[in-house]
Parts: C-alpha cells; sequence; structure tokens
C-alpha cells in the first residue's frame, strides 16, 4: 500500500509538470491581448493605420510586449535561460530587463557581499594613502556606500530595494496569475503610472511590460509668445514656436527684440551697440547697450556748499549729497550726542561717561567723554593660566602664563611640546625628520611628519660598460636603470 501511495504522488507531480508546461508553451491570441491593451489609448498616428503599436513612439512598448506574448523569447542574463511566462519575474525601473526573481534576489546578495569583503580587506590594510614617484601625497579612496546594481544598465539600488516578492509590472497585485487573455506577469488593471516627461497625466494602457508610451491626449494650445492661433497638439508637444518675429522693444529704449517666438519677458540683453556717456556725464565711449551704465576713473571732485571740501567719489550720478558738507554732522567723542556745527570747528566733550567697551571685551570705560583711545582695564579678577593649572589675580587686560612645560606629543607624534603653559595648542613640530631615504645614502630633510618620506630629489649619473654614454637617473635607481649605448662596443671578449 505504500508503495502504491508513493507512486500516485509521483505521478501527479508529473502530470502537474506536464499541464504548467504544455500551458505555457500554449499559444495566446496576440491580437486580442493587444487591442485590449491598447483600448484606453489612441495614438496620433494609429488612428489612420489602425494598428496602435504603428505610431514610432510606442515601438519600445511594443518590443518588450512582444518578448512577453512569445514564450521564452525573453532570456535571463544571470542564468541565460529562457524566461517562461509562469515564472517569477523582477524588471528594472531603467532598462525594464526582465530576471528571474530567484536569480536577480541570489545576484543582489552576492554583490553586497563581495562590496562588504573589500570594505574589510581595505580597512584590514590601513589604506591611509601613499606618496607616488612624483612625491605628491594620494589620498585613501572613499569608500563606496553598500549597494547592488542592475545586470544590464547598471543602475544602483540600495540594499532596501531588493526584490523579495513577484509582483506585476504596475506594482498592484502580487503574485499575479497567468491568464491566457492577458499579458504574461500582468494583473490586467489600468497602469495609472506618472507619464514622462510629466504633463499631469498617467499612462492609460493595461498593466504592461517596459516603458510608458508618451501622453497621446491632445490640447488647444497656443505658441510661446501667443500671437498665432491655438492648435490642437499632442500633450507632450504644448510647447511650440511660431516663426514670428518678438520686436518688443528692449530696456535699452533704442532697439527691438529680434528673436523668434519667445515668453513674454524673457527678452535676451541686447546685443547692439551704441555711444554711451558715464554716470558723471564726462565721458562717452562705445559700448553695448546692456551695459549702458558705466563709470570712468574721475574723482568727482565737486566742492560742498562749505567750500572747503569736495567730493572724493569716483564717477557717480545725482547730487553729491544735497550740496551740503557731510561732515557738518558731528558726534562727540564717545558718539552719544551729535551736533550741527561749521565743519572746521572741532566738537567739545559732552561730559557724560564714555562708557566704550574696553579691550578685554568684557569692561567697559568709566571715564568722562574724552578723546583718544580708551585706557587698559583696571578691574582686577582671578584669571587661568593657558594651561589651566594655576590661578592668579590680575588686571583684566594682562594675560596670564606659568612656568609649567606641555609635556603633550606634538603633531608628529614623536616630540614632546616643552612650551610654557602651551593650552592645548601645540605648534606644529619644528626638527628636521632625518630618517634614512629609500636610495639607501641620504637623509630625509623635512620636517617631522607622520607617514613615508618623500623620495630623494637628488640625482646620480651611471655610465654604460664601454663609458662613454652617461645617463642622470634618480638616486636610489643606479641598478634597476637601464641604458642605451650607440657606440661600437671596442671591449676585448672575455
Amino acid at each position: 500500500m505504500c508503495n502504491v501511495a508513493k507512486v500516485e504522488k509521483i505521478a501527479q507531480k508529473l502530470v502537474y509538470a506536464y499541464a504548467s508546461s504544455s500551458e505555457d508553451e500554449g499559444e495566446l491570441d496576440e491580437k486580442q491581448i493587444l487591442d485590449q491593451l491598447y483600448k484606453h489609448y489612441q495614438p496620433t498616428s494609429g488612428r489612420s493605420s489602425g494598428k496602435p503599436g504603428s505610431d514610432k513612439d510606442v515601438a519600445r512598448t511594443t518590443t518588450f510586449l512582444e518578448n512577453t506574448l512569445h514564450s521564452g523569447a525573453a532570456t535571463c542574463l544571470i542564468c541565460i535561460g529562457s524566461i517562461r511566462r509562469v515564472e517569477p519575474i523582477w524588471s528594472c525601473e531603467s532598462c525594464y530587463c526582465f530576471f528571474h526573481l530567484n536569480c536577480i534576489q541570489r545576484w543582489a546578495n552576492d554583490s553586497m557581499m563581495q562590496m562588504k569583503v573589500r570594505a574589510e580587506q581595505q580597512n584590514g590594510n590601513q589604506n591611509q594613502g601613499h606618496y607616488n614617484h612624483l612625491g605628491e601625497f594620494v589620498p585613501p579612496k572613499r569608500q563606496k556606500s553598500l549597494h547592488w546594481c542592475c545586470p544590464q544598465c547598471r543602475m544602483d539600488y540600495q540594499p532596501a530595494e531588493k526584490p523579495t516578492q513577484y509582483n506585476c509590472f504596475c506594482g498592484k497585485e502580487e503574485n499575479p496569475q497567468s491568464q491566457p487573455f492577458l499579458v504574461p506577469h500582468s494583473c490586467g488593471e489600468i497602469c495609472k503610472k506618472l507619464l514622462q516627461p510629466k504633463c499631469g497625466h498617467d499612462c492609460k494602457l493595461l498593466c504592461h511590460p517596459g516603458p510608458c508610451p508618451p501622453c497621446a491626449q491632445q490640447a488647444q494650445v497656443s505658441c510661446l509668445c501667443g500671437k498665432s492661433t491655438p492648435r490642437s497638439m499632442r500633450c507632450i508637444d504644448k510647447q511650440w514656436k511660431c516663426q514670428q518675429a518678438c520686436k518688443e522693444l528692449l530696456a535699452c529704449g533704442k532697439h527691438r527684440c529680434s528673436q523668434v517666438c519667445h515668453r513674454p519677458g524673457q527678452c535676451p540683453p541686447c546685443s547692439s551697440k551704441s555711444n554711451q556717456p558715464c554716470e558723471c556725464k564726462r565721458e562717452s565711449k562705445v559700448v553695448s547697450c546692456s551695459d549702458r551704465k558705466w563709470k570712468c576713473t574721475n574723482i568727482c571732485g565737486a566742492t560742498f556748499a562749505c567750500g572747503l571740501h569736495t567730493c572724493e567719489k569716483v564717477c557717480h550720478a545725482g547730487p553729491c549729497g544735497g550740496g551740503e558738507c557731510p561732515l557738518e554732522v558731528k558726534t562727540c567723542p564717545c558718539g552719544k550726542n551729535s551736533q550741527m556745527r561749521p565743519c572746521n570747528e572741532a566738537v567739545e566733550t559732552c561730559g557724560d561717561t564714555c562708557q566704550k567697551l574696553l579691550s578685554c571685551g568684557q569692561h567697559s570705560c568709566t571715564q568722562r567723554c574724552h578723546r583718544g583711545n580708551c585706557i587698559s582695564c583696571p578691574v582686577r579678577t582671578k584669571k587661568k593660566c593657558r594651561c589651566g593649572l594655576h590661578e592668579k589675580e590680575l588686571p583684566c587686560s594682562k594675560e596670564h602664563t606659568c612656568e609649567t612645560k606641555c609635556k603633550q606629543m606634538r603633531d608628529c607624534g614623536k616630540h614632546a611640546c616643552n612650551r610654557k603653559c602651551c593650552g592645548d595648542q601645540c605648534p606644529p613640530c619644528e626638527k628636521i625628520c632625518g630618517k634614512q631615504l629609500s636610495c639607501n645614502k641620504h637623509k630625509c630633510q623635512s620636517v617631522c611628519h607622520n607617514g613615508p618620506c618623500y623620495p630623494c630629489k637628488l640625482e646620480s649619473q651611471i655610465n654604460c660598460r664601454c663609458g662613454k654614454t652617461r645617463r642622470s637617473v634618480p638616486c636610489g635607481r643606479e641598478k634597476s636603470a637601464r641604458i642605451v649605448c650607440l657606440e661600437l662596443c671596442r671591449l676585448p671578449l672575455v
């Protein structure tokens, strides 16, 4: 009995496999499927021909449809196997290429694992940059973020975008069932994806592979300048130009725009040239109309009403401050009181407290209004030294420094700072490196540094075997350098 049950189970599997394969390889009514697919989409050139795929703008979509209607026409680029109509697939958002779902999942996992291993190897090697043969420092390569890409177009996808389930082309239905009257892997609903370029309409085709065809809706639109009568145009061709010239008056007020049909108010700058005066009207020259406002190098020199001072501005338009001398409005030294006085008279102090902020930046001046600089801050406060180890009462304007030497290492990581009262601001190391260079003849003369030293900058002379040809090579490469001698060899054979 047990053997009979096993045989029946095996037979059922074979029958199911045969039924699924025969269903997959069965012929589909392509004409009926295409008519149903394009029922809500009417291209302009397709109306006369009667073929919805005859419009050249939808040829790319038609190609993807043919690959899905013919079983085995589409090939998975990962396993190089045919994609049957009943197998779960995934399509790229950029190139719309089909792949088996399990193949693309394995591809994404392998790609991200290789990136992780490569990043761990770089971190293990402590890639901190290096010096090239010219002595220039080459910084380490920046590590790329973890991602995987499409096997065909190489579009990058994030780890969260790895496909985990089988969806229809428009993404509305999971695990769509294969129907003989629908496009394989389709849910049969209207696509409704926003069309590109964006025009405000969505795709009217049923759920389909490949890119959405361009918008086929008609609209009555005028040209950019609005002078021509509206035309019936396709939605994607709404911005069209007539052949009439703009002829609007440009900003220069002398010439008119000669450009063909553009939006109002977007005329280009005038390209003509004319004789224009400068702002002070003293000089004139031929300049572009778009740059008609220009300044010469003459100082104004106009005398103010006081008769003592003159305007020192360079080439300006309009009066010089109304003719009144700007030095007549004066303030007292502390700046609290202002008054009108002749420009040749000095203003007196006001007798109020100065209250200007002193150089310490914390206290204000307590003297009466005075001329000249304020005194140093006399307030005594407790101040810490720069390194913060000692505290002392000093005038606010003085800096407190102690005699303690800093024991921190400098930026080279080899020598101590030893500066008095450093305060965590150690200067760069000034000692000579002195390391043996790669040539094993000279020592590094650069300032003490981290990382490898620059290659030796000196040169050495090498001779050929007969001594007639010489060549200069970088120091340390005398043994590895090759020299070609064109002279006839005169050395005796050994």
